[in-house]
C-alpha cells in the first residue's frame, strides 16, 4: 500500500507542496499514522519575529518529522502568544487553557483517528522581574505551573502524548514596552532547566509513555549562536529570526521523532465536541 504523503493542516498553513517530492512511503513503522500536533507557547512559537508563516518553529518541525517519517500524516494548530508565560495557560475553565483544550478537540474532529501531541514551550517570559503575567516568576512556581498544565492536559486527553521542551536561551537587560528583563534573568530562565526535567519525570509516574522531555539542546546552542540566529531587540536578544526558528524546529523534531518512537501509537476516539 503507498500512502499520500502530505499533511493535512488546520486553519493555519498549508505544507503539502513542500512535501510533495519525498517519494513513496511503502513498508514504514510509521505507515499509515497520523498525527495531531497542538504547538503551545509564547512568541517564539508564535514565530513572532519571523518574515513568513511558513518558516516559523512549529511548521520546520513538521517538515523535519515529514522528512524522516514519510509514512505518516501530520496535522497542527499553532497556540503561540506574545509574552505569555505559563501563568497564562494554567488550567481554567476560560483562557487560553480552554482554548488550547477545545482547540485539540477541533484538531481531532478534522482529522480523526490520530494520535494527539501537545508540544510545549514556555519560559522566556516567565523569566522577566514585570511586565509578562506573573512574573516575576520563581522556578518553584515555574514547576507547579507547568505541572498542573500537563497534569490537566493528560487527564482530560490520557491518550495523547506530551512533550515538554527547555525554553531557550536569552539575553539579559531586554526592555521592550513595560516588559522588563532586569540583569538576571538569564539565571532565572537557567533555573527553569531542572524544573522541566523533574516535572516530566514526576508526571511520567502517573503517565508512563506519555509524557517526554523535550528539546535540551537549544539552551546552550542559542546561547553560542544569539547573534546569527537570534533578534536584537530592547538592548538584548529574545526572539529567533529565520535561521533560528529553522534551528529550533528542527531540534523540536529530533527529540519528537525519538519520543514517538518509544510511545504507545493510540488515536483519539471520537473526540468530545468543543465547548
Amino acid at each position: 500500500m503507498r500512502l499520500r504523503c502530505s499533511i493535512p493542516t488546520f486553519g493555519f498553513v498549508s505544507l503539502a507542496a513542500a512535501l510533495l517530492a519525498i517519494g513513496s512511503c511503502e513498508g514504514r513503522a510509521d505507515e499509515g499514522k497520523t498525527y495531531n500536533i497542538v504547538f503551545m507557547g509564547d512568541s517564539i512559537t508564535q514565530g513572532a519575529q519571523v518574515s513568513s508563516p511558513e518558516l516559523i518553529p512549529p511548521v520546520v518541525c513538521l517538515w523535519a518529522l515529514k522528512a524522516n517519517m514519510p509514512g505518516a500524516n501530520f496535522s497542527m494548530v499553532k497556540l503561540g502568544f506574545d509574552a505569555h508565560t505559563t501563568a497564562n495557560f494554567l488550567p481554567t475553565p476560560t483562557g487560553e487553557f480552554a482554548w488550547t483544550e477545545n482547540s485539540a478537540r477541533k484538531l481531532s474532529a478534522a482529522h480523526p483517528g490520530g494520535q494527539l501531541i501537545f508540544s510545549i514551550m514556555l519560559g522566556a517570559h516567565d523569566s522577566a522581574l514585570s511586565g509578562p503575567k506573573g512574573t516575576p516568576i520563581s522556578a518553584d512556581v515555574y514547576q507547579t505551573s507547568l505541572k498542573a498544565i500537563v497534569g490537566q492536559l493528560l487527564k482530560d486527553f490520557p491518550n495523547s502524548l506530551v512533550f515538554v521542551h527547555h525554553p531557550i536561551w536569552h539575553s539579559n537587560n531586554i526592555k521592550i514596552a513595560t516588559y522588563n528583563y532586569g540583569p538576571n534573568s538569564i539565571d532565572q530562565l537557567k533555573s527553569y532547566l531542572p524544573a522541566v526535567d523533574a516535572v516530566v519525570t514526576e508526571t511520567a509516574k502517573e503517565y508512563p509513555k506519555h509524557v517526554f522531555l523535550g528539546d535540551t539542546a537549544g539552551f546552550d546552542y542559542f546561547a553560542a549562536h544569539y547573534k546569527d540566529e537570534l533578534i536584537p531587540m530592547g538592548g538584548g536578544y529574545l526572539q529567533v529570526n529565520d535561521k533560528g526558528a529553522a534551528t529550533l524546529g528542527k531540534l523540536w523534531a529530533d527529540t519528537m521523532e525519538k519520543g514517538l518512537a518509544k510511545a504507545p501509537y493510540i488515536p483519539e476516539k471520537s473526540p468530545a465536541p468543543a465547548k
